[in-house]
């Protein structure tokens, strides 16, 4: 387990590298150093895109069956957000993977909202109450990311 500048240990095993080489920035420049979150959080977001599109739909006329969803992977993904206080991203995978098109729409709004007023925002265009929102998309998905019927 490597150790970060305060001493701390951090859990690397199985990152993407762009994640092992934003630990080690935030190692050698510090926590608060700018470059430091934007990095984290852009790896964060390229493990959401790579893990797939919304894969729980019935597949349209003439389309192949979505693939399955590697849920140890996507776990880890949910995981590592929540470790680093990314919630807003973590609607979002569960609603890209669980939820409807409309629900994950609404998940992008309030992510790229919460970026650029600096912090989650108490309503957007679409989402009139964003925390009761994303309160009620966590209940309604986090069962099926754990295998856990009561969520």
């Amino acid at each position: 387990m490597a150790k970060d500048a305060k001493g701390h240990g951090s859990e690397k095993r199985g990152t993407a590298a762009n994640v092992q080489q934003a630990y080690k920035n935030a190692a050698k420049f510090g926590p608060n150093h700018p470059s430091v979150g934007r990095s984290l959080r852009a790896a964060a977001k390229s493990e959401l895109a790579a893990l797939g599109a919304h894969s729980t739909g019935v597949a349209a006329v003439g389309q192949s069956a979505p693939p399955p969803i590697d849920r140890a992977k996507l776990n880890r993904t949910y995981n590592r957000n929540e470790n680093n206080n990314y919630h807003s991203e973590n609607i979002a995978l569960l609603t890209k993977n669980f939820g409807t098109a409309d629900e994950h729409a609404k998940a992008q709004e309030i992510v790229a909202e919460r970026n650029k007023q600096g912090g989650l925002p108490t309503s957007t265009k679409n989402v009139p109450d964003v925390r009761g929102w994303q309160y009620g998309i966590h209940q309604k998905y986090i069962g099926q990311l754990t295998g856990n019927a009561n969520g």
